[in-house]
């Protein structure tokens, strides 16, 4: 995911999203052409998220175990 992100700094996306094969702009549209830090945070938040969750499950089922 950060690795997109910062791919998406080198402007190769953006290139490809110009260029005239079809694929490339498809390519292009997919991976994004835009560098966002609010994508980043969202990242961080998702991961955040889905940690907290697998942790309260966890331990609700170690609870339930005994």
């Amino acid at each position: 995911m950060t690795a997109i992100e910062l791919f998406q700094l080198t402007m190769i996306p953006a290139h490809m999203l110009a260029s005239e094969h079809l694929m490339a702009r498809i390519c292009a549209r997919l991976m994004g052409v835009e560098f966002g830090l609010l994508d980043l945070l969202a990242y961080g938040v998702g991961i955040g998220c889905i940690y907290l969750a697998e942790s309260s499950q966890r331990k609700c089922e170690e609870e339930s175990a005994f």
